[in-house]
């Protein structure tokens, strides 16, 4: 007879989602090519202003603005720095709430 494991909770896989999100951003920021730096920031804009104007509409697409935000922090790597560790701040306060929901929701 073989045994099922264990499935792992929705909120338990959102926070394993979440650390590998954390050590990705935490990684040393290498300086990009000067194509990147231009090419990046403008495919970031373009995506933002076209979540924009469908996210008064009923076609999904307003999920660009989100994708694309995170481009246009890469001009410069102080900036895209700045950027990331915010976004690990933020990441981290979101798994602390996970957790304590988590262990909320165990009676």
């Amino acid at each position: 007879m073989s045994r099922l494991l264990p499935q792992p909770s929705l909120v338990t896989k959102i926070d394993r989602q979440l650390a590998t999100a954390e050590k990705h951003l935490a990684q040393k920021v290498r300086r990009r090519p000067w194509w990147q730096r231009i090419l990046l920031p403008l495919v970031g804009v373009v995506m933002v202003v076209t979540g924009a104007l469908f996210f008064f509409t009923p076609i999904p697409l307003a999920v660009l603005a989100v994708v694309g935000f995170p481009f246009l922090f890469c001009f410069h790597p102080r900036v895209e720095k700045r950027a990331r560790q915010r976004m690990v701040v933020r990441i981290k306060s979101l798994r602390r709430w996970v957790r304590s929901w988590r262990k909320a929701k165990q009676f």
